[in-house]
């Protein structure tokens, strides 16, 4: 159950600004298997955006956020001979951020400064009883600068700073223990229009973490336009990722399920080329994407001993297509096809986990595009060869929702809505496919 508002201070002089309130009840579901439940109870979120503009070429942006969610969880022993245990959660988010932006002769530039705190208590009964707090901040600054240097080049460039620390048992380390790290960056890109038919994009970032070191990584990107309505692109890269603290520390609850850290974690690197073709023509339209990636010690779960564990799948390969075709029929119905084949493998041909052979849908939309009328979209999607656990499945889900639309004639607008997601109401525990979802609502707009 969810309500939500949202109030727009609209122009005072310099300054303009907006709240929004939304407020939500989550009530519990048995997973399938009878092992537990869902996380259920009251969840409130708060959040204040605003603008203070000095002139036409300067504003100061800030953002204020607050989020709070009291809620419990249900385990089911009853399969190794005990009974129910109950967990309650108590978590708060804060968000901060500030930001200048600036307007030259040929420059756009801005730098921000912003921070977050997550807050989550654990405790069994009450406070009193295997009480548990984890706390993790993240303090980062950001300034970035782009510049059109004549009628060809458009350079952007910047710097991002990150610390984030983590306090508490997730750790598993002991109650008490923390741990932060640090990290920096710097980028630069030029997006070149060689002439009216070619756009070329080089880039370079340099990453730096506390634990892991540095890494300096190369990116390239063209676009060649066959016509106005048809272009080919390619790309061809490198990234690299540290660990986080959480992947390599972690031992507590987290999420649906509990997911192990593991210290021994190495930085997961990457090079990635594509190709793809997009099209449009009268009402119709295409994009064809073909991706190839070598990982070196990607960064992925399984189980490991009985438990899941943020493990290295080793030199990891993927490629795949990326596949989408749709057409507007008239100014009411339009359809739309996607399909994405997926082809990720480990260093010893075993298939990456968490990782699916091809995922389609197919789409057909409504509109009648009346300001008191109906939209309304019908969808299925289907999941090839999902990979868990040693496990492979199979499952497709069918999917609807309706909004009937209102306009008022003193100016308020609105619409109702319902869906439904998984009618057939497939039901897989083990990877936490929990069955049909239903949905009502309402909003309006004065």
């Amino acid at each position: 159950m969810n309500n939500y508002y949202r109030f727009d201070l609209g122009q005072q002089g310099k300054f303009n600004g907006v709240v929004n309130a939304n407020f939500a009840k989550y009530r519990k579901r048995e997973f399938v298997g009878g092992t537990g439940t869902n996380y259920f109870g009251p969840r409130t979120n708060y959040d204040f955006s605003g603008t203070y503009a000095f002139d036409d070429s300067n504003n100061l942006d800030f953002y204020i956020g607050y989020y709070d969610e009291k809620s419990k969880k249900i385990t089911d022993y009853s399969s190794m001979g005990m009974g129910k245990s109950s967990t309650n959660y108590d978590k708060t988010n804060q968000d901060y951020s500030i930001a200048y932006n600036g307007k030259g002769d040929n420059s756009n530039y801005m730098i921000r400064a912003y921070y977050n705190r997550y807050d989550k208590e654990e405790y069994k009964g009450s406070k009193n009883n295997s009480y548990k707090q984890n706390t993790f901040d993240t303090l980062g600054i950001e300034a970035k600068n782009t510049v059109q240097a004549g009628d060809e080049h458009l350079l952007t460039y910047g710097v991002e700073y990150k610390n984030i620390g983590v306090e508490g048992p997730i750790l598993a380390l002991g109650e008490g223990n923390s741990k932060d790290n640090s990290a920096y960056a710097g980028y630069i890109q030029d997006e070149w229009f060689i002439n009216d038919k070619i756009l070329f994009i080089p880039a370079v970032r340099y990453d730096h973490d506390e634990q892991f070191g540095g890494k300096t990584t190369p990116k390239l990107g063209a676009t060649y336009f066959l016509s106005d309505n048809s272009r080919i692109k390619a790309n061809w890269g490198k990234s690299w990722r540290a660990p986080n603290l959480v992947e390599l520390y972690a031992g507590q609850d987290h999420g649906f399920t509990t997911i192990y850290g593991n210290p021994d974690l190495k930085p997961e690197e990457a090079t990635t080329w594509e190709l793809g073709f997009e099209a449009e023509k009268d009402n119709n339209w295409l994009k064809l994407n073909y991706f190839n990636s070598k990982y070196d010690n990607l960064i992925t779960y399984d189980k490991v001993n009985g438990k899941n564990t943020f493990i290295n799948a080793q030199d990891a390969k993927t490629d795949g297509v990326e596949f989408e075709v749709g057409r507007q029929f008239n100014d009411n119905w339009s359809i739309r096809a996607t399909s994405n084949w997926l082809n990720a493998k480990d260093s010893d041909g075993e298939k990456v986990s968490a990782t699916a052979d091809n995922i389609s849908t197919l789409e057909l939309n409504y509109d009648d595009n009346d300001i008191n009328g109906y939209s309304a979209k019908l969808w299925n999607s289907w999941i090839s060869n999902y990979h868990y656990a040693n496990e492979n499945y199979d499952y497709n889900t069918l999917n609807f929702v309706v909004n009937k639309k209102f306009a008022f004639d003193d100016g308020r607008s609105g619409r109702v809505f319902a869906g439904v997601d998984n009618i057939g109401d497939k039901k897989i525990g083990d990877i936490y496919l929990e069955g049909r979802i239903w949905r009502v609502g309402a909003e309006i707009t004065f």
